[in-house]
């Protein structure tokens, strides 16, 4: 990486404006991302796909001068202040893709050893669930918004995303190996203290618990603030094509640990613990090394005379006023929300749907891997479709599909040949909407404060998912588990979600379009 007076280069020779000649024609502006626009107060201007200026009006809008791309002998992408040849392109796609593949393999794979490894603790089910059903979200819904409001704001010689992602990293690998060896040590603490105070099992869930708060913190600090990093130094007309990558790397693992490694997670799970400690904290690392932010324009001052209990009240203030003030953005969270509640009731209650109707978990399990197999093979496609119409139009039908297939699955599924169809056809369908929408937030999100309000859609999201959790037993419980209410359930929340989206659309036209869409402030 090679850093010049106005543009940084990742892959190849830097691009100097001053210097290189400029060809100033009529069709030069027909090309210009409609984002493209100078840093305030730069000497000479930045092409590319930076919002940053325009972010920094008083309202979000208005004109602010450019001059036009430079011709180059070589294409050339740019994010913000950041200028990639196509190889600079390869190679920071590469180090995002590996701590991608790092936070899905553990999300993807700690689950079973966990669990197992739980029971020969002979921990009560009620430890298992809050441990893997209440400790994230709750961690999330505390965590999330800090982290990613202080991240927007942090100016350091590293970045604003970088410290973020590198400090919970060696937290996150201690963790695991803490974890994995909490049974011999849980040994240990009992012969030391006296069987008779705290059995050996004790003394290993004495260990696990901490250990696996701290691996949560690290886990939900890093998720808040990656996709502040992808938003920042990934080119905007390329995002769709690359969290369609992501996609592909998340399922990929998947498909590993469920090939390979499921069948040892109960007598090889030390083995797995070590070795996701190790890719998490070598994935993060080679990421946070390798990837060099760009500038950006200083943060709100903060009064020196407050206390910090006068700047944390007023930091709470500004994180809602900001992010709930507006009601494009109140319609934005709700359309998120609502699409991520439509899936939510035929995956919790899949395999009991599945017993219910006599069918083996292997089938289950077979069928769950042609959907996995699916979106696996349309993630790079949808990526492209995105980036050429746009992930908010792409989301939009696909969840109308989604609605209607729901709907009429209700009404027809009546066995294990129609439950079948209607799972994969779910499974693929809903897999289509993650890829599609994976770069929905920076569609519409101010640039400059990305994560600040991709954790505020999420604190959304958060809050209805368990009211609708809590909601969804109960009527199933006082229905004699009529499970089929699940698809009934996921169409409603997914036409809710449509017509949020409409309402979003057509806030989205008025604010620009997708040419020249600018968001409010």
């Amino acid at each position: 990486m090679a850093d010049t007076d106005d543009t940084q280069s990742i892959g190849g020779p830097p691009v100097n404006p001053r210097t290189d000649p400029a060809d100033h024609t009529p069709a030069d502006l027909a090309t210009l991302p409609a984002e493209a626009a100078t840093q305030p107060g730069a000497a000479s201007p930045v092409t590319g796909v930076e919002m940053s200026a325009l972010d920094s009006q008083p309202n979000g809008v208005g004109t602010v001068p450019y001059e036009f791309p430079l011709r180059h002998p070589q294409k050339l992408w740019h994010a913000g202040t950041l200028t990639y040849t196509f190889g600079g392109l390869i190679t920071i796609f590469l180090l995002l893709l590996g701590g991608d593949f790092a936070l899905s393999m553990r999300d993807r794979s700690i689950g079973a050893p966990i669990q197992y490894m739980l029971k020969r603790l002979y921990a009560s089910d009620t430890l298992i669930a809050v441990c893997f059903s209440v400790l994230p979200p709750l961690l999330g819904l505390i965590l999330a918004p800090v982290v990613s409001f202080k991240s927007d704001r942090l100016r350091s010689r590293w970045g604003r995303r970088i410290p973020y992602l590198l400090v919970p990293a060696p937290f996150a690998a201690v963790a695991m190996v803490v974890i994995s060896y909490s049974e011999p040590m849980g040994k240990m603490i009992s012969n030391v203290v006296g069987a008779e105070r705290i059995s050996p099992n004790q003394g290993a869930l004495a260990l696990f618990i901490p250990a696996w708060t701290m691996f949560e913190v690290a886990a939900v600090t890093a998720g808040a603030v990656v996709n502040g990093l992808i938003n920042d130094v990934v080119p905007r007309p390329l995002l769709g094509r690359f969290y369609g990558l992501f996609r592909a790397v998340s399922l990929g693992a998947a498909m590993i640990f469920n090939f390979y490694l499921i069948a040892y997670s109960e007598t090889h799970y030390r083995a797995i613990f070590i070795s996701l400690a190790a890719v998490f904290l070598v994935g993060f690392a080679a990421m946070c090394v390798g990837i060099k932010e760009g500038e950006y324009p200083p943060p709100e001052p903060v009064d020196p005379s407050d206390t910090a209990t006068r700047r944390f009240s007023k930091s709470i203030s500004i994180y809602f006023r900001e992010c709930f003030n507006h009601n494009y953005y109140r319609w934005t969270f709700a359309a998120m929300a609502f699409a991520a509640c439509a899936f939510l009731p035929v995956n919790l209650f899949t395999v009991l749907y599945a017993e219910q109707l006599h069918i083996t978990k292997q089938t289950v399990g077979n069928w769950l891997g042609i959907t996995y197999a699916c979106s696996f093979i349309l993630a790079w496609p949808l990526g492209w479709l995105v980036d050429r119409a746009h992930a908010l139009r792409v989301s939009m039908i696909v969840m109308a599909v989604y609605a209607v297939v729901m709907l009429v699955a209700f009404a027809f599924v009546r066995d294990g040949k129609t439950f079948g169809a209607a799972l994969i056809i779910h499974g693929v369908l809903s897999g289509t909407y993650f890829t599609t929408s994976a770069a929905l937030g920076q569609a519409l999100f101010p640039r400059m404060k990305f994560a600040q309000f991709a954790s505020a859609g999420g604190l959304v999201q958060s809050l209805l998912t368990i009211g609708l959790g809590l909601g969804l037993g109960q009527l199933l419980d006082r229905t004699g588990h009529n499970y089929r209410l699940t698809f009934a359930i996921g169409g409603v929340f997914g036409g809710l979600a449509v017509l949020s989206m409409i309402v979003v659309y057509a806030g989205f036209q008025r604010f620009g379009g997708r040419t020249a869409y600018v968001p409010p402030v």
